[in-house]
Formats: C-alpha cells, structure tokens, sequence
C-alpha cells in the first residue's frame, strides 16, 4: 500500500473548494457527509478526483465525462447505476452528492469499513477490489491510474486542512438522526 499522495496542490484544492463555496454546492456536501455517514474532506476529495469539484471543462455544459459515461460532479457511472442516472439531471448536484456519498458508504459497508478500500471502490467497484485484494495486490490495482485510493486520500489531507468535518455520526445512530432530522423539518412547516 502506498501513502497517500496528492496529485494536487494545496493552492489547486483552494481554489477547487472556493468554487464549491461559490457555487452554493457545500451544504450539499455536508447534508450528504452527514446522512450517509462518511467523512465530508473524503466526499470532496472525491469530487476533487472525479471533476475537480465541478471545474473540469468538459463537464461545465453537460456534466457529463468519463467518455459519457460519468455524470455529475461525483461522477455516476450510467452503465452501473442506471435507475439513479434514469432519475436525475446531470446537473441536479444535491442528488449527485447524495448518491455518490451513498455510494461511498455502501461500499464502506461491504468493504468492512475500510476506507482506503472504499474509495478505491468507488473508482472500480466492489467486486474489483476484492478481486485485488484476493490476487494479493493493493487495492489500487484496477482503479484508474492505479492511483485513485491514495490520490483520494492525499487530497483529502488538504482538504481537511481547510474544510471543519462535518459531524459524523455512528452508522447505528443515522437512522435515529434521520428520523429526528424529519421530524424536526415536519414540526417547523
């Protein structure tokens, strides 16, 4: 395994959060961190690798990269989530957030909660990653670049830098939030 390592610069990942900032998209990040219970400067560090947190500019008129495939500024692979892809605009970034931090927290689940593990998933898929993991190879093996873990995790190290965690809840305890969260919001209308 290799330690992480950016292919970013701490003045790149500025930039790339005050776009996120700018463009209101950080409560959904947030929100997402929250209710699905994984690290908001790993979400975004996501976002960072996927579409450089939306400044890609491929993605600037469709949201769309990955040779069509990829959607949204997390990127949602429409070959492997199809009903979500059926369901949204490319550009509905609330949804895209939200899925995509339940992407990372299912495989978080299915992964035994490693999230080096994880995020390599997230890149190439569950099955993958144990595959690699089984061959005795890092989980990296099969994610784009052979990177994507541990370029994830070295942005996240900048992000953090400058980005306060979101509160992060026990997975046993989302429920017991969420139904809390729904209620409050049914008290306040």
């Amino acid at each position: 395994m290799s330690k992480p390592r950016s292919r970013r610069t701490q003045a790149e990942i500025d930039r790339q959060l005050a776009r996120v900032n700018k463009a209101a998209w950080m409560p959904h990040f947030k929100d997402a961190a929250i209710r699905h219970a994984v690290p908001l400067h790993v979400l975004l560090a996501i976002a960072s690798r996927e579409t450089e947190m939306g400044g890609r500019p491929p993605l600037s008129a469709s949201w769309t990269g990955d040779h069509g495939h990829g959607r949204g500024i997390m990127q949602i692979d429409d070959r492997y989530h199809k009903a979500y892809i059926q369901a949204h605009r490319n550009d509905d970034h609330r949804a895209n957030i939200l899925y995509g931090a339940k992407v990372l927290a299912d495989a978080l689940k299915a992964l035994r909660g490693d999230l080096r593990h994880a995020i390599s998933a997230y890149n190439c898929g569950v099955s993958r990653v144990q595959q690699a993991l089984r061959e005795g190879k890092d989980s990296d093996a099969y994610t784009t670049g052979r990177d994507y873990a541990s370029d994830v995790l070295g942005r996240a190290d900048l992000v953090r830098l400058r980005v306060s965690p979101a509160i992060r809840a026990p997975i046993s305890l989302v429920p017991i939030a969420l139904a809390l969260g729904l209620a409050l919001t049914h008290y306040q209308k």
